[in-house]
């Protein structure tokens, strides 16, 4: 059975957003988030530069975490 070409669309998206969390949940394990933490703000609307300034001024990652979601 040949794939339509809106299939085809729709699996390159799918694989889009697959890579695009890949690559959130790993900077966001690279800032000290533990697996679950990181996946969760990978799903989100979480801005990484916004957890990147609110660790860089102190903050732990329990509160950066409520700030964040």
């Amino acid at each position: 059975m040949a794939s339509t070409p809106e299939s085809r669309s729709a699996l390159l998206l799918d694989e889009a957003r697959d890579g695009v969390f890949r690559w959130r949940l790993e900077q966001f394990l690279e800032l000290g988030f533990g697996t679950e933490e990181a996946a969760t703000l990978a799903e989100s609307e979480a801005e990484l530069d916004q957890a990147r300034t609110v660790l860089g001024s102190g903050c732990t990652r329990t509160v950066a975490l409520r700030i964040l979601l």
